[in-house]
């Protein structure tokens, strides 16, 4: 995600009694390889900006800027040092954090939300954040899954997800491919940060629900790096993410079985090291993949995810309640997600009779979109007829929907 333009007013920032200092070095064919500007009063010591040359970043120089910043204030006298970064810019955070930085709190800033992060220079640890403004998202969601039946379905921008909330659904799931779809690309094809980006924005645009993540394989295939991308996926928000025993690669589409439920493990303990409280979906993929047999080859994986510390198991592809209880009775008791991603003859109270615990619908409604879309516009190409439109929702009530949701939305 590329960093938003400053908007601060800055005149009055310089009015407010701070002190400010800014720190410099030279490229070396001319311009700046790196800059680093200090907001400073008698109670905080603040990193307000910290840019670096990319071609620069691979020498450490960022770091160097870093550990330059906590020395300066050291020495004015000061136990912690603080700073601030766009709730998006997850890899910034997680970047911070391995520096020892600690989320102290989450503020407007410019009419974006910025996490506040601090260290202690004494070593200490910081205080925690006094609210954790996920935390109770995050154990709704966990107890939606202790008994009945709930139906998530899969928004795939802001709108979307505000509608869909509005219709009085108690959780959410992200679509990768009904995004990729937004954004011109197929499902796969869209790279992690701009993925983490989405989820944040998400789970940022209904504060009042559970959100899960569609993470596909971790977006890894070296496992420290899966180990990290889980990690960065949580913090995002969450409250639960998947993750997928496919590979990507259509030559080899699935992991193999014992690769498949170490990479879950790792995810696990990724999780698990965060202290966060996110449920870890472990999907098993064969269905969608050309596998001669997939019933019971995904009710083996399914027992084994199981078996490692799954939260919640998910085989898409059954479409029969026979084939679905096979899957549900794999699970051992566990949690188990069916997607519905067409009309199977099967109704949400007979899902739920089965043993279901929650209820998925992919890309669904991304598709119902898009189906609506390619068929007004064939008619309007090679017909040269408008009668596409002839069911169109009239414009009042969508935009009678989000003035009223907008104002609704404040005071969440």
């Amino acid at each position: 995600m590329a960093p938003a333009p400053m908007v601060a007013d800055y005149a009055a920032m310089l009015a407010d009694g701070a002190r400010w200092e800014a720190w410099v070095i030279p490229g070396v064919a001319g311009g700046l390889e790196a800059s680093l500007v200090f907001r400073i009063t008698p109670s905080v010591f603040e990193i307000y900006s910290i840019a670096v040359d990319p071609s620069a970043a691979s020498r450490g120089t960022g770091r160097q800027m870093m550990l330059f910043a906590e020395r300066r204030a050291r020495e004015r006298g000061y136990r912690e040092i603080s700073l601030f970064t766009n709730i998006k810019m997850v890899s910034n955070r997680a970047h911070y954090g391995r520096l020892g930085y600690e989320e102290t709190g989450r503020v407007y800033n410019a009419g974006r939300q910025a996490v506040t992060m601090a260290k202690r220079l004494d070593g200490t640890r910081m205080e925690p954040m006094t609210s954790d403004i996920f935390a109770a998202r995050r154990k709704a969601y966990r107890q939606m899954h202790e008994s009945g039946c709930f139906v998530q379905p899969n928004p795939w921008d802001v709108g979307t997800a505000r509608w869909l909330r509005a219709q009085g659904f108690p959780a959410l799931a992200t679509t990768s491919a009904g995004f990729a779809w937004s954004r011109g690309l197929s499902d796969q094809q869209v790279p992690r940060d701009m993925m983490l980006g989405h989820i944040a924005d998400l789970v940022e645009a209904v504060p009042d629900l559970p959100v899960n993540a569609d993470f596909e394989n971790g977006y890894a295939e070296d496992e420290e790096a899966l180990a990290r991308n889980v990690k960065l996926c949580v913090a995002t928000g969450v409250a639960g993410l998947s993750i997928e025993d496919a590979t990507g690669d259509p030559a080899n589409p699935l992991y193999d079985f014992d690769t498949a439920l170490r990479r879950l493990r790792i995810a696990r303990q990724a999780v698990d090291e965060t202290g966060s409280g996110v449920m870890l979906t472990a999907r098993a993929e064969a269905y969608l993949h050309g596998h001669p047999d997939p019933l019971p080859e995904v009710c083996k994986r399914l027992a084994a995810f199981a078996e490692a510390g799954a939260d919640v198991l998910y085989a898409p592809g059954p479409k029969t309640a026979k084939d679905m209880a096979e899957v549900i009775a794999a699970a051992a008791g566990k949690p188990v997600n069916i997607i519905v991603f067409a009309d199977f003859g099967m109704t949400v109270e007979e899902i739920a009779r089965l043993g279901a615990r929650r209820i998925s619908i992919g890309s669904a409604l991304a598709k119902a979109a898009w189906t609506g879309f390619i068929d007004a516009t064939a008619i309007l190409s090679e017909k040269g007829s408008f009668a596409g439109f002839a069911k169109n929702v009239p414009s009042p009530k969508l935009n009678g929907f989000f003035e009223s949701d907008s104002r609704a939305k404040g005071t969440q």
